[in-house]
């Protein structure tokens, strides 16, 4: 890791805080690939039961940083390989990942751990993408959102036109992607794109609290299943729905974390997870 990203971990939890407050964490080309390789430490590394992503100072992440996007992007000079694009280190880390979820702003929706999103200040652009593709969004009063793609000659990126129509409901995502105009904290729990909001001072001890929990008492294989059973909803009938509810069921049934889940709740103990 480089100095532009620090990673924490109590309790099983991961903390990693994007650590370039003079520009609001806006992501260049080496804070990028930090997080790339952040998130693939957090999907990997034993003893990991889940992650926690933030800012560094007042801001969450300002999203592309704008002297990058223009000498580097426009100018030609980019990576080879675009953010939006499948990185292959993904797979490894996940191998039930989808194309479209192995890219450093969708992937922490599809890692075998709980993730969250503890935005400390302002999430725009990509950094709202990396926000929006956590499991949980918890927030302070400094919280804000927004999607300025309008504003820039940009589209919106990384389905966030999927991501916030789930979140939020179709005309509040409209709204908000063809304005371009910021969210608060307030509209925001109101309309979905949080889930909690908390005072500033306790935001990260509270996300660590709730991850904590989530690590010690909840089975990873039940993480990966209910995420993708939650996934596939908004296409299904609810006869889809219930069928491979049922195909799950059975399937858990088997699996060597319902038998601990079973034991340890006769035993009146915590569960020793594997994950199979």
């Amino acid at each position: 890791m480089t100095n532009l990203l620090d990673w924490e971990t109590r309790d099983a939890v991961a903390i990693v805080t994007l650590n370039r407050p003079e520009r609001r964490n806006a992501v260049n080309a080496e804070l990028g690939e930090a997080i790339t390789q952040a998130l693939i430490r957090a999907a990997t590394e034993p003893g990991v039961g889940a992650l926690i992503i933030t800012g560094a100072g007042d801001g969450f992440c300002a999203g592309g940083d704008a002297e990058y996007l223009g000498d580097e992007v426009v100018g030609g000079r980019a990576q080879s390989r675009s953010p939006d694009e499948p990185d292959p280190r993904f797979l490894d880390a996940a191998p039930e990942a989808p194309p479209h979820m192995r890219t450093r702003y969708t992937f922490a929706g599809a890692m075998p751990i709980p993730t969250i999103a503890a935005v400390n200040g302002a999430a725009v652009g990509a950094g709202l993408s990396l926000a929006m593709s956590c499991d949980f969004r918890f927030g302070c009063p400094n919280s804000s959102f927004l999607a300025p793609f309008s504003r820039i000659g940009m589209t919106a990126e990384f389905g966030l036109a999927w991501t916030l129509s789930k979140a939020m409901g179709p005309g509040a995502a409209r709204d908000m992607l063809l304005s371009g105009r910021r969210i608060d904290a307030d509209e925001a729990l109101n309309r979905g794109l949080m889930t909690r909001l908390f005072p500033a001072a306790d935001l990260l001890e509270e996300c660590v609290a709730f991850a904590s929990d989530m690590a010690r008492r909840c089975s990873p294989r039940s993480i990966r299943r209910i995420r993708a059973a939650l996934d596939a909803a908004p296409t299904q009938t609810f006869a889809e729905a219930f069928e491979m509810a049922r195909l799950e069921s059975r399937a858990a049934i088997r699996s060597a974390d319902f038998r601990e889940g079973i034991a340890a709740l006769r035993e009146k103990r915590q569960p020793i997870w594997t994950g199979q």
